[in-house]
C-alpha cells in the first residue's frame, strides 16, 4: 500500500531539525497533518543557537501552514530544549 500522507509526524533528531528543514521539499509538507517536534537550542558539539534562529524555525513552519497548539520545556533535556506540537491549518480539507 502507498501511503500519499502522514497524521504525525514526530521529529526529534538531537539540533538536526535546523537542516531537516532547510532540505525537506516545499511541497511534503502538504502531506502532514501535524507535526510534533523537539527544538535545540544547540547543533552537535554544543553550537550554541540564538533565541531568533529558533524563532526563525517556527516561523518558517508557520509559512508552511502550521500553528503552534502546544509546547512545553523538556524538563528532562533541560537547557536544551523545548518540544512543539503543531497543526496544519488546512488539514481537515
Amino acid at each position: 500500500m502507498k501511503h500519499t500522507y502522514i497524521d504525525i509526524c514526530k521529529i526529534d533528531i538531537e539540533g538536526s531539525e535546523y537542516a531537516w528543514l532547510r532540505a525537506e521539499p516545499f511541497n511534503s509538507f502538504n502531506r502532514i497533518g501535524q507535526i510534533l517536534i523537539e527544538v535545540h537550542d544547540y547543533l552537535p558539539n554544543w553550537v550554541q543557537i540564538s533565541y531568533t534562529d529558533v524563532q526563525n524555525f517556527l516561523i518558517s513552519l508557520e509559512k508552511k501552514k502550521f500553528r503552534i497548539f502546544h509546547k512545553e520545556l523538556n524538563i528532562f533535556g533541560f537547557p536544551c530544549c523545548m518540544e512543539f506540537s503543531l497543526i496544519r491549518v488546512d488539514w481537515n480539507k
